[in-house]
């Protein structure tokens, strides 16, 4: 049943355009079986990571990753069509699903998470960019976009959302927490310029 989401008070909506490049993958792409969530019995997640698009180091505060909640039965292939578009350098710098040992108090256990990273929640542009890719890749549902250090934090359910957006869409919702962040660090940026512009300025010949 396709999920409805109106966009809560303090919301702002944004429209991406649809990439036109298409980022299509095989369908009949079968990955080894030590990257099949449903196949994996001792580890909680299988990973895929990009083959030339670098990864920020471990604990980088503003990784961030685009959430999508899978059902078991279609969990195998949507997880191999994520795969081969990260690892072709066509998506995030890297993915990763939820297995079927995965039990880490999911609110509905018939489906698990496929993760897809993005390097820094600021960056708005990337953000989408991914979105559109994952869109063009077939995927339809409503999507939910999440900072590492809110899962971290032990932040979870609909308000630990920086973005989402509804099904069927490219339209970026972005929450009101978000939008207080965003407007800080671009303050802080300009701020930073207007200091080293003035430094500079002051700086004897």
């Amino acid at each position: 049943m396709r999920e409805c989401y109106q966009p809560s008070p303090g919301c702002y909506v944004y429209s991406a355009d649809v990439d036109t490049e298409t980022a299509q993958t095989d369908h009949r792409y079968s990955p080894p079986g030590r990257h099949t969530p449903s196949l994996e019995q001792t580890r909680p997640w299988v990973w895929a990571r990009a083959c030339t698009i670098a990864s920020p180091a471990d604990g980088h505060p503003w990784i961030g990753k685009w959430l999508w909640f899978v059902p078991l039965s279609q969990l195998d292939d949507a997880w191999a069509n994520v795969r081969a578009a990260v690892e072709t350098d066509r998506l995030g710098f890297a993915a990763k699903a939820g297995t079927l040992s995965n039990h880490r108090g999911f609110t509905d256990d018939t489906r698990r998470p496929i993760c897809i990273y993005t390097p820094d929640w600021r960056d708005v542009p990337e953000v989408e960019r991914t979105l559109t890719r994952l869109r063009a890749l077939g995927v339809k549902d409503t999507l939910r976009y999440k900072r590492d250090t809110d899962t971290e934090n032990g932040r979870y359910g609909p308000g630990a959302a920086s973005y989402i957006c509804p099904a069927g869409t490219t339209t970026l919702v972005i929450t009101h927490r978000t939008r207080a962040a965003l407007d800080h660090y671009q303050q802080a940026r300009a701020q930073a310029r207007h200091t080293a512009d003035k430094r500079r300025t002051l700086k004897p010949c």
